[in-house]
């Protein structure tokens, strides 16, 4: 029997005034899952510079990026781009930071040098500028010699413009124990010559020279200077490049104000096919470079190329996949590299090293130094010049589901290494939450990939959003990379969590107490499934899921599962047809209500939601259109009762993305047509919907800060409505988050008055790591304003705070 509207209002319902906000708890974390170790993702490019008793490290990191595409308006769920990491290692190669964040701004950060001027660390970048992504800046921030970021706003060093400047590309740095050179490659004032320009940094970050000093430029457009390096001995830079045609490396010595020493560029060699560039290392003195094929070269302090055919180190040595790098480490030459010498591409290669003395000779080696699981590549060294060199390397190890992480090693005998660091380390990143209420608590699901494992966590927090569970409770891992989405239901008795891995859907019981129920994950069925949900309902649940049936077609399939035995009820039924997507399902009057994404062909990506209810004995009641007009995406349902609010986002205006819902009765009729619940000025995306008791609310991805050209990074706002749908948050509802990074989507569960919304947000010990699984209570008594008072690169302070 479906109960009339009228009980449940004169029950539950309070009165509620139009465009009066309601009061938010905090900004949460949950707690727990704290463990320090590899980061997720790929962190390469790693550059190491001496300074004090230890080492700077500095890399390229994309820990918070979820996916490859950051910059497409319609893929929110890409989290950042690649930013800037860097980590402090003692003189015996300990690590001493977990990590420092250099700079988290927009888009992607690349190519990070570092260079220590007796005080600090000067950390150097190429960016793609934030809100105009085309453009490629150089900037830079210092970093103090206890690992404290001294310019959290990134040094200007080098601003693309539209009036004749062009992009700024591979830097590098040095520094004459005072100031720093920045040097870089560029296209001067629009003639399109390739041209190597430097500024020089003062102790205090600030710049020395009003404009760019040009150090180098080729008089024909299609050749000419690239990948520059710096060193500087005693009263001198050298400057080195590749150059591009004719195909050969040179070098130029400076004085301390950028004054060329050398009349025209000094020959060193004819290696034409280096792309990787050269590296350079002084001993106070003279100097020693070495370039990607194999081959040193000495060079004195007067600017004389010693060994006119280089010192070859390639006899007998195969496939080469990163060029090398070099060190003096207070007696030798050290020079470290990457290679296989028994295989060819696509084969594992190990770090090799070799010293050089100081007459040209080969000492020692080259030598077998390091070889972990997969690749050992992108070896960088440096040492404080005690007869130990620190190395550095970003091995991944496929086989094993892990991408590249930065790893260190003091070696001071060639054969036999000191212990291998691990560098690239952070919290877990936490991600895809998906909740289910029961008796005063909701019971949160999330994804948590990091440390080597992609694991399924779940954690209970009370309706007023106290936590109850200090720790999570593991439910699955695999691979770091396997991407496991949960979803969550309660049956009466007892949580199901459910997944999809391998075609097969997968799951495991919860109960109420937060304890697994079964010893280990149960696969449930296997078809072909890429994507599932679950609902609950009297000890049965309802399982759908998306079946691939030939190439990027998938239908939408259903069955119930006994949840005393997690036995199927019956074979699984097509419920949806062609290009289903994005299923969701709630209980609503006696029975499961199922909606889903749907396109009409692969080539017409607009879609429509549609939906079908699923009576108590598994059958469907029929595919049913149920938004009213429009591009629908991505719905969610928040039961009430005898009703329930469907929610879903609207992007016909390819330009601006909406919100939009519609109640439906318990008994299938529509009690609504479409409820316009947010149309801001730039994109809504991803609603989820919860009942609270006495009202709905929805929340949502939100994009109406950024500009058009700008990385989509969102913040989240909510809205409330009545039981009749009426909207009670007008002008786009109100913030729940407001912070430079992004947040992901959120997911909804009501009870007791309450909504708990959770998301993901940056968060971590010392700043914005990484993304973790955060929520507010919308609801509770007392509205506050709140902050978080982090510091990143390129903003001075992280905060959120509440409309």
């Amino acid at each position: 029997m479906v109960r009339s509207l009228p009980v449940v209002l004169t029950l539950v319902l309070l009165p509620a005034l139009a465009g009066a906000q309601p009061p938010v708890g905090d900004l949460s974390f949950l707690p727990g899952d704290a463990a320090v170790g590899l980061s997720m993702e790929s962190q390469i490019w790693v550059q190491v510079a001496p300074g004090g008793s230890g080492y700077l490290a500095v890399w390229q990191d994309m820990r918070t990026v979820t996916c490859g595409f950051t910059a497409i308006p319609d893929s929110p769920f890409c989290g950042n781009g690649w930013d800037i990491y860097a980590a402090r290692l003692d003189g015996d190669g300990q690590l001493l930071d977990s990590p420092i964040l250099i700079t988290q701004e927009g888009r992607n950060q690349t190519r990070p040098t570092v260079a220590w001027n007796g005080q600090s660390w000067l950390v150097v970048w190429e960016r793609e500028r934030p809100d105009w992504y085309f453009f490629d800046d150089v900037v830079g921030a210092r970093v103090s010699a206890d690992g404290a970021l001294l310019d959290p706003e990134p040094i200007p060093l080098w601003l693309d413009c539209n009036d004749g400047c062009t992009a700024a590309e591979r830097p590098s740095v040095a520094s004459n124990g005072d100031d720093w050179l920045v040097v870089w490659e560029s296209y001067r004032d629009g003639t399109f010559l390739p041209t190597l320009e430097g500024i020089r940094v003062g102790a205090d970050g600030s710049v020395l020279d009003a404009e760019p000093v040009v150090l180098q430029q080729h008089n024909v457009a299609a050749f000419g200077p690239r990948q520059p390096r710096a060193v500087w001995a005693g009263d001198e830079y050298l400057l080195a490049w590749n150059e591009a045609a004719p195909g050969e490396i040179r070098f130029r010595r400076l004085t301390a104000d950028l004054t060329p020493i050398d009349a025209q560029p000094v020959h060193v060699s004819n290696d034409a096919g280096d792309p990787a560039g050269v590296r350079l290392a002084t001993d106070g003195d003279s100097f020693l470079l070495v370039t990607p094929s194999r081959k040193a070269y000495r060079i004195t302090h007067g600017g004389q190329v010693l060994d006119p055919a280089g010192i070859g180190f390639d006899t007998g040595f195969g496939w080469q996949p990163s060029g090398p790098d070099v060190a003096w480490d207070g007696l030798e030459w050290v020079v470290a590299f990457s290679t296989n010498p028994d295989a060819g591409v696509g084969a594992d290669a190990d770090l090799y090293m070799l010293r050089i003395g100081t007459q040209g000779a080969i000492v020692e080696g080259p030598t077998p130094v390091l070889a972990t699981p997969g690749h050992d590549y992108m070896p960088a060294v440096a040492s404080l010049g005690n007869g130990r060199t620190e190395v550095l390397w970003a091995p991944p190890d496929w086989d094993a589901g892990i991408e590249e992480n930065i790893r260190a090693s003091n070696v001071f005998d060639l054969g036999s290494a000191g212990p291998i660091a691990d560098v690239s380390v952070g919290l877990t990143r936490q991600d895809w939450p998906r909740t289910a209420t029961h008796d005063g608590e909701h019971l949160v699901a999330y994804l948590a990939q990091g440390g080597g494992a992609s694991r399924i966590l779940v954690q209970r927090l009370a309706t007023d959003g106290t936590p109850i569970d200090a720790e999570p409770v593991e439910v699955a891992s695999y691979e770091e990379i396997t991407p496991v989405y949960p979803d969550v239901a309660w049956d009466g008795s007892r949580y199901l969590v459910t997944w999809t891995l391998g075609g097969a859907v997968w799951g495991r019981r919860v109960g109420p107490s937060g304890a697994l129920l079964d010893g280990a994950p149960v696969q449930l069925l296997s078809d072909a499934a890429t994507s599932t949900a679950v609902g609950g309902m009297d000890g049965v649940f309802y399982l759908v899921y998306t079946h691939l049936f030939s190439g990027d077609q998938q239908s939408l399939r259903g069955l119930r599962v006994d949840g005393a035995t997690l036995t199927p009820l019956e074979a699984a039924l097509t419920i949806g047809g062609d290009y289903a997507l994005a299923p969701t399902v709630a209980t609503l009057g006696g029975r499961w209500l199922v909606a889903w994404e749907r396109q009409p062909s692969h080539d017409i990506s607009s879609s429509r939601i549609h939906g079908t209810f699923v009576d108590a004995d598994g059958v469907p009641s029929g595919d049913v259109l149920l938004d009213a007009a429009g591009n629908g995406d991505d719905p969610d349902i928040a039961p009430a009762g005898d009703r329930a609010l469907l929610v879903w986002h609207d992007n016909s205006d390819f330009q601006n993305a909406r919100i939009e819902g519609r109640l439906l009765a318990a008994d299938g009729t529509f009690l609504t047509g479409e409820i316009l619940i947010a149309d801001g000025p730039a994109h809504e995306y991803y609603p989820a919907a919860a009942w609270s008791g006495s009202e709905f609310a929805v929340a949502w991805m939100d994009f109406c800060h950024l500009l058009a050209i700008e990385q989509p990074r969102a913040d989240l706002r909510a809205a409330r409505l009545d039981a009749d749908g009426t909207v009670l948050d007008l002008d786009d509802g109100f913030a729940l988050t407001d912070s430079p990074g992004p947040e992901g989507a959120p997911a909804l569960a009501g009870a007791d008055g309450n909504v708990l919304a959770s998301f993901s947000s940056l968060h971590g010990v010392s700043g914005p790591e990484i993304q973790r699984l955060a929520y507010r209570v919308i609801g509770v008594e007392g509205q506050r304003i709140f902050s978080d008072d982090f510091e990143s690169g390129g903003m001075t302070a992280w905060s959120s705070k509440v409309e």
